[in-house]
């Protein structure tokens, strides 16, 4: 198992991740992201860091989500 990935590999990883959670805050839908690349079918962990340049808003999102994570 490597633990580096190319930049370019990454920032594909970072474009999918964004999409992924506009697409569920707009629509509710989770998209699907097929892949038979190896290091994306081992389990890892992962850290986002979520910002918001607008003032905090409970119209922004779901509230299934905004009971779900806690913003304080």
């Amino acid at each position: 198992m490597s633990n580096q990935l190319s930049a370019q590999f990454r920032l594909k990883l970072l474009r999918v991740a964004r999409q992924s959670l506009e697409n569920f805050l707009e629509n509710g839908n989770l998209i699907q992201f097929p892949t038979e690349i190896p290091e994306l079918l081992e389990k890892r962990a992962v850290f986002v860091t979520l910002r918001n340049r607008k003032p905090r808003r409970s119209s922004w999102m779901p509230r299934s989500v905004q009971t779900a994570l806690p913003f304080d």
